[in-house]
């Protein structure tokens, strides 16, 4: 973060309901204990932020090939922002503090619980009656309906000129019907009048299913099918990982505690691949959600990555 408390330009917040993982999420991508992970609601309440490298294959094949004395990958910045709830976007739960958050950062992480552990508190009372669908659609109306009044008063300004109009009318329409702005095409000159206001749901998403490790290892769950069966007719475009945040900070422990090759193993008993990582996948969903690609620099001294935007 800047001196300012700014997100960088490659900000991925961490959003879901309490105790769906985020913190825990946030640990393992970041291989720190740096946020606390809690069994109750609102164990976060000032986000966390760090810069995480994203070691992507092409990193990984190069480091191979060119055995450097230094590795140096592209970045991308993770907020670990605390739990919404229903009425967040009526101040539920510090909603509107947490909200503000949210609209600092340039794409979001949905974390959604696709575990039914009895003993983690599951902050709609009863675990069985758990609905991964249900979570996701009250966080978003939430996003929605704070998105939704901002710009009814960004509608109702003055000083507008019949194009902006338009546009807003278009936006509040959108979302009075219960859709992410995301959802709308803009023309390439109409996107810069909607980026003056802060929009949760026109910021690019990726959705991240938490299981536990027997799931990974299975590659889902009932939870997990349902989940992905659902975004894949609702919302299409918009990726799905599924990922075990306990397993993963499990391994990066492991990796501190014993070395490398305890980790190693430990990833092989419990379906886990090195080449082939969810938290890899999921840094990668986040560079491309957020119009970035790579280029790279090799050589016997040093391997970088780094970020320039699409096209």
């Amino acid at each position: 973060m800047s001196k300012r408390g700014f997100a960088s330009s490659t900000s991925c917040g961490i959003v879901g309901y309490p105790n769906v993982g985020k913190s825990t999420l946030f640990n393992a991508l970041t291989k720190t204990q740096q946020a606390q992970a809690s069994n109750y609601p609102f164990c976060t309440i000032k986000p966390n932020v760090a810069k995480v490298a994203v070691v992507d294959k092409q990193v990984k094949a190069l480091v191979r090939a060119a055995q450097p004395e230094k590795v140096t990958p592209a970045q991308i910045e993770i907020w670990d922002i605390a739990g919404l709830i229903k009425g967040a976007s009526e101040g539920a739960g510090l909603g509107n503090k947490f909200l503000q958050n949210i609209r600092s950062v340039n794409a979001i992480i949905h974390l959604v619980r696709c575990f039914d552990d009895i003993n983690v508190v599951y902050s709609e009372g009863d675990v069985t009656q758990l609905d991964p669908v249900s979570e996701m659609e009250d966080v978003q109306t939430e996003l929605i309906l704070s998105d939704l009044d901002i710009c009814a008063r960004k509608k109702a300004g003055k000083g507008q000129n019949a194009v902006e109009n338009q546009i807003w009318a278009k936006v509040f329409k959108q979302l009075d019907s219960g859709q992410p702005v995301r959802s709308l095409d803009f023309a390439f000159d109409e996107l810069p009048i909607v980026n003056t206001l802060p929009l949760i749901t026109a910021k690019p998403l990726v959705f991240a299913c938490n299981v536990d490790s027997d799931s990974f290892s299975r590659g889902g769950n009932r939870l997990t099918e349902k989940f992905i069966t659902y975004v894949q007719e609702s919302y299409p475009t918009i990726p799905v990982i599924t990922l075990a945040s306990l397993l993963e900070q499990e391994v990066t422990e492991l990796r501190a505690e014993e070395g490398e090759e305890a980790a190693l193993e430990y990833m092989e008993l419990s379906g886990m691949s090195e080449e082939d990582s969810a938290l890899d996948r999921l840094l990668e969903e986040c560079s491309n959600i957020l119009g970035l690609q790579k280029f790279y620099t090799a050589g016997p001294t040093h391997v970088s990555s780094w970020f320039i935007k699409k096209g």
